[in-house]
């Protein structure tokens, strides 16, 4: 019989079984060897446009639509890495888990993803922990573990977590606060063109440098930016550290205006109102006035009211006016809660109640609002008046006309600016008071009558001025 077996004692059947095992295997786990350096490529790639995208001004409050769109077709690629052990893949699978793309949302799992991320050095897994940290999303609310986990990705030059260090540092959440360290990580961010850093610049600025405000706020606005984009506006429309422009202002009221940024809203509103550095138009202004209210603006709800009780661009509506009066008074705003206390006190737009009527002029003259405080003054006049009448042995009025009366005047137009700073001159007392609505001033005769004391003043709507020539001062 012929030996097959080599000189080491191995047949070559035997040898042939162990290539075949050997092939066998290799091709089975040999591909996923060689392409999971692909993987983690991939992963690493994706992950860098993500931060790039989001880090552009506008962008942040779309990642879930981009992960969702990228996640269809390298999702899988992106597990495989992160189960390899590829960092960036752990990162993709935590910010998936994080915006619910390609699957339920699920913070737990997404800061677990970041920590194994974090625990390998990746920047962005040490800045999403953080953000984990510091929101207490998947884990418990620690703002010294989240600053603890910016400060590791900051140092690696992260410029989200930079500008999230910095404010940490700035606002003292978290750390001991410390303005100037704070600047400084902000300072980072900002040199490396995040608009928010850059914005924060610009406010950290207003105050102390405003050449250094200005250059920061219009690096900021460029970028798209809406805060800024409205502080660039706000000085062009006053001239404040550049030449006065209206147009100026407009363009950049307008581009924070379509960003949602809702001062910026009101603002436009106003100019196109007045026709300030673009054409009159009382139906843009209606419109601007209705974006910035429904954001909670106090002052463009006062202006919408006004816009709804007065006609101007909208049909007229008095109870939708005072529906919007109503909002804005509840929100503080003083000339709203001044006009609702008189809708109330004259029964326009809405059921007349005096009391109501006293409770919101009694809150606005409490903010030293001088048409409530003479509001408030004639509506004393007129009770003296009802205690005169009352005890006469005849009277050719009765009560129930007596309280039939007008008080004061709604503005006939709007101001377009808050009134909130009026002046605090003293309140005349004497003579015939009438506020005069162009100058924003008061305007009396300052003879005095000793015989318009037992009177009453009553608002002529057609003349728009007082009125006290009636007898008794009712109508």
């Amino acid at each position: 019989m012929t030996n097959y077996r080599t000189q080491h004692g191995i047949s070559r059947i035997e040898i042939l079984v162990i290539v075949v095992i050997i092939g066998v295997l290799a091709a089975l786990f040999l591909p996923a060897f060689l392409s999971t350096p692909h993987y983690g490529k991939v992963a690493s790639q994706d992950l860098q446009q993500l931060i790039d995208y989001r880090t552009q001004e506008g962008h942040r409050t779309n990642i879930r639509e981009y992960l969702t769109t990228q996640s269809k077709e390298n999702l899988e690629i992106w597990k495989k890495a992160a189960h390899a052990g590829s960092p960036e893949g752990q990162a993709l699978l935590g910010l998936c888990d994080l915006y619910g793309a390609g699957g339920p949302q699920n913070d737990a799992k997404a800061a677990a993803w970041f920590r194994k991320a974090a625990e390998q050095e990746l920047a962005e897994g040490q800045f999403q922990l953080g953000e984990c940290y510091a929101l207490g999303r998947g884990i418990a609310s620690d703002e010294t573990e989240a600053v603890n986990w910016y400060r590791k990705a900051a140092e690696q030059g992260h410029v989200e977590a930079q500008f999230s260090l910095g404010k940490a540092y700035y606002f003292g959440e978290g750390v001991s606060q410390d303005l100037m360290e704070g600047i400084d990580w902000v300072l980072q961010s900002a040199e490396q063109g995040l608009a928010a850093a850059q914005s924060f610049m610009g406010t950290f600025y207003a105050d102390i440098d405003g050449n250094e405000a200005l250059k920061w706020h219009r690096q900021a606005a460029e970028q798209g930016h809406a805060f800024s984009q409205y502080r660039l506006g706000k000085r062009y429309y006053d001239g404040v550290g550049v030449f006065q422009d209206d147009a100026e202002a407009v363009k950049w009221f307008s581009q924070s205006a379509e960003g949602g940024y809702n001062e910026a809203q009101f603002m436009l509103g106003v100019c196109y109102y007045h026709g300030t550095g673009i054409a009159e138009d009382m139906g843009e202004a209606v419109r601007w006035f209705r974006e910035a209210a429904a954001q909670g603006h106090s002052e463009a709800q006062y202006s919408l009211g006004m816009a709804h009780f007065l006609g101007e661009g909208t049909r007229q509506n008095e109870a939708e006016g005072v529906r919007w009066f109503r909002r804005a008074a509840d929100a503080g705003y003083i000339e709203a809660q001044y006009t609702l206390g008189v809708c109330f006190y004259n029964g326009t737009g809405i059921a007349r109640n005096v009391n109501e009527a006293l409770r919101w002029l009694r809150e606005a003259a409490s903010h030293d609002h001088e048409g409530a405080i003479e509001a408030l003054r004639q509506i004393e006049i007129q009770r003296q008046q009802e205690r005169v009448t009352s005890q006469a042995p005849v009277t050719s009025q009765t009560p129930e006309t007596q309280t039939s009366a007008t008080l004061t005047a709604i503005p006939t137009e709007l101001e377009g600016e808050s009134t909130e700073d009026a002046t605090s001159e003293e309140v005349p007392t004497d003579g015939e008071v009438e506020w005069d609505w162009d100058n924003d001033d008061w305007d009396w005769d300052t003879e005095t009558n000793e015989e318009n004391d037992a009177e009453t003043d009553e608002w002529d709507w057609d003349d728009n001025e007082w009125d006290s020539d009636t007898e008794n001062g009712w109508e």
